[in-house]
């Protein structure tokens, strides 16, 4: 279902299926997805939206701020090869400092994600993090790494990823300013 305008919020859509709570995703193009419970009625949906619509305003204005870059495809097989390339190896470094078992290290072209860990220690970086400085992309090694440990983002994942880079706020930041192509 399209609502271009919902309580003066772009969204985008909203997806019904069979789950209990409401969530909101936010689009790289900055548009609203409204993930709701099959029979949840439409004015509880707009009663969420509307206490949600402070953070949805300033989510959306910090992504229409940010520039966006224009890869080739000759780029992105050159990005795509230099991941292959020094990845791996920090994975491996920080995997051993760890302590940590990982299954396998994929390169992807994820949009949406700088990296991923699946349920058997199976990780997943996008390219684009050849974009980054290289202290993030260790940065979201780390991070992802210690979801073989911990798979939230509770006080103990941070705990976790603190005690082997200090500095990750920074880090994090710099992730949160820059726009994934």
């Amino acid at each position: 279902m399209e609502y271009p305008i919902l309580n003066n919020v772009r969204a985008a859509r909203i997806i019904r299926s069979r789950r209990k709570t409401l969530a909101l995703v936010m689009t790289a193009d900055a548009m609203i997805t409204i993930r709701a419970p099959l029979r949840m009625p439409l004015t509880d949906i707009e009663h969420f939206v509307t206490k949600k619509q402070p953070w949805i305003v300033r989510a959306q204005q910090r992504i229409l701020a940010k520039p966006k870059i224009e890869v080739s495809k000759e780029q992105i097989g050159e990005y795509r090869q230099r991941a292959s390339e020094l990845i791996p190896p920090r994975v491996k470094f920080f995997a051993e400092h760890m302590g940590l078992n990982y299954s396998s290290v994929r390169i992807t072209s994820a949009r949406q994600r700088w990296g991923s860990c699946g349920p058997h220690g199976s990780l997943n970086f996008t390219w684009r993090l050849m974009l980054a400085p290289n202290e993030v992309i260790d940065y979201v090694v780390v991070h992802e790494l210690a979801h073989i440990i911990y798979r939230g983002h509770g006080p103990r994942f941070w705990h976790i990823v603190a005690s082997i880079m200090p500095n990750f706020k920074n880090h994090k930041k710099w992730l949160r300013e820059h726009t994934i192509i």
